[in-house]
């Protein structure tokens, strides 16, 4: 679906692909560069994935059969994926059997995977559902989980030092948390400002919403007015000229398809109403600008099963086999995971790897938005 943004408002419109569909992907990642979205991994309802989808945002065609040469990122979801220079970034997620802190990058022109070397600094604990904001020359990872932890400790990369490193924080930073939403906004009085929305901290799902300044390195919550979006994990942001959208999510057992606008200047929640033709209702979606549009792709709406993607991926990593499972009603009350502190420190130690067998991805995303993975839909 697209977003198309006028001087008087804001319309959803249908897109159409003028090829053939990729099929389903929940927990995607996806990144613009030129005038093409890079959609990498996620789920498709059978497996995970590890494939790279290009879907041109002029010809509205995908480019589904991309021939890539060296060492790509495992079949994964619930990762993330920057754009810097020539090179999209991704880390980290989760491949059926364990969570991941792997770093791969992939070359545009040459269309090349390989191994993030880095000379100096640890990266940050194996995690999934954590978010990856460029600022500068560095990439910025925050919160996560791992199936005992929730995370809420910000990690830097620098590009030109290729070293990783804690970022030391000041003030008041959010509560640990998976599924959040962040963006990144300049204004010409302040150095650059990453904002955190909402998430799931084990317990809740959460509607907050926080500030990160590069400048001072100072973590604050934001007073805001108007309305804000209803609690939510697994929904998506995006910044257009001074105003952060949010759309999507879920809590409960309902998903969304509202879409929220804040203002920057004003620090001003509204809700807004973009016609009859609304994506619908979805979580673990992806969601970016390019020009004066927004673009919505994939997701999960919680009623309808899925069908699979139509070509084969690389190398494809099965869904997690039956097994015993903590959560084994498909649509529980929310319960927290094995009991993170609900604001630990800004580096925690890792942690022993969950049994897999007491601990499934299948189970986490029961918790975080309730839903079963094995019943993933197409939208």
């Amino acid at each position: 679906m697209q977003l198309e943004h006028s001087d008087e408002a804001e319309t959803w419109l249908p897109v159409n692909f003028l090829s053939r569909s990729p099929g389903s992907r929940v927990f995607p990642s996806a990144a613009v560069h030129g005038d093409s979205l890079y959609v990498f991994g996620g789920h498709d309802g059978t497996v995970y994935r590890n494939d790279l989808l290009i879907f041109n945002l002029d010809t509205r065609t995908w480019e589904l059969d991309l021939v890539v040469s060296g060492e790509g990122p495992s079949p994964r979801d619930a990762h993330a994926a920057v754009v810097h220079a020539e090179w999209m970034y991704v880390f980290g997620g989760y491949d059926s059997k364990r969570y991941l802190n792997d770093f791969h990058r992939f070359h545009f022109d040459d269309v090349t995977w390989s191994v993030v070397p880095f000379a100096v600094g640890s990266a940050p604990s194996p995690r999934g559902g954590h978010t990856a904001v460029v600022h500068g020359e560095c990439m910025f990872v925050f919160g996560g989980c791992d199936g005992w932890n929730y995370f809420n400790d910000l990690y830097s990369f620098s590009f030109p030092g290729r070293e990783w490193a804690p970022v030391r924080v000041t003030g008041t930073a959010p509560g640990a948390r998976s599924a959040p939403a962040t963006v990144v906004h300049v204004s010409h009085s302040e150095q650059g400002v990453m904002y955190v929305f909402g998430g799931y901290d084990g317990a809740r799902s959460l509607n907050d919403l926080f500030r990160f300044d590069f400048g001072s390195s100072e973590w604050a919550q934001v007073r805001v007015n108007g309305s804000p979006p209803s609690p939510r994990g697994g929904h998506t942001a995006v910044v257009h000229g001074d105003t952060m959208y949010a759309f999507g999510g879920k809590s409960g057992r309902s998903p969304f398809n509202d879409l929220c606008s804040f203002s920057f200047e004003r620090s001003v929640w509204q809700q807004l109403d973009a016609g009859t033709s609304e994506p619908a209702p979805r979580c673990a979606h992806v969601c970016v600008v390019h020009g004066r549009s927004l673009f919505v792709f994939g997701g999960y709406d919680w009623a309808i099963a899925p069908s699979p993607s139509p070509s084969p991926s690389p190398s494809p990593s099965p869904s997690p086999s039956p097994g015993p499972s903590p959560d084994p009603n498909p649509n529980p009350s929310p319960s927290p995971s094995p009991s993170p502190s609900p604001d630990p420190s800004p580096n925690p130690s890792p942690s022993p790897s969950p049994n897999p067998d007491q601990v499934r991805w299948a189970s986490l995303l029961r918790r975080l938005l309730r839903v079963p993975l094995r019943a993933r839909p197409r939208l």
